[in-house]
């Protein structure tokens, strides 16, 4: 599908309808029905926590080595599962950086 091609690190997408089933799909996610169970369970939670104002714009769940993101538009749920690297740690004051004579 055109619309994920320019998501950076993508792994895979689902595609589900309001009741959960697989609209369309790809990559590591590809026919991943019990995925797409998981998350329908998820995104029934996820309701019930706030009001009808109060509903999520995104959701992010993420894992050392990727993270999976939901959005819902036009009454589907858009599923990416994309590598997730975690920003490099800042050096604190007390630590040496370093030096190009230390690799």
């Amino acid at each position: 599908m055109k619309l994920f091609e320019r998501v950076p690190d993508l792994l895979g997408y689902l595609v589900l309808n309001e009741d959960g089933a697989i609209l369309s799909s790809d990559g590591d996610l590809e026919n991943a029905e019990a995925t797409a169970n998981v998350f329908t369970t998820i995104i029934g939670l996820t309701d019930k926590l706030g009001s009808d104002d109060e509903r999520y714009k995104k959701l992010s769940i993420t894992f050392s080595d990727c993270t999976y993101i939901v959005c819902l538009s036009n009454r589907k749920f858009f599923i990416v599962k994309r590598r997730f690297q975690p920003p490099p740690r800042p050096i604190a004051a007390d630590e040496e950086s370093p030096s190009s004579g230390d690799f």
